[in-house]
């Protein structure tokens, strides 16, 4: 199986994805579709707190 090399990182990949999850967002009218829309915003935007947190140069190891 061949890797396919990546020209973003995982970051913002994951930022671009939350980009167009909330522009999908806007044009939604609600009921199921919308809920499970919000759902999987929900989960890209703590994959990217995460990622930042963790990636953070502000985070430091203990001393």
């Amino acid at each position: 199986m061949l890797r396919r090399k990546e020209t973003a990182s995982l970051g913002e990949r994951v930022m671009e994805q939350l980009r167009q999850a909330r522009q999908r967002l806007k044009n939604m009218p609600p009921g199921p579709e919308r809920t499970e829309a919000l759902k999987k915003e929900e989960r890209l935007r703590h994959a990217a707190d995460s990622y930042h947190y963790l990636f953070s140069s502000e985070l430091k190891p203990p001393e």
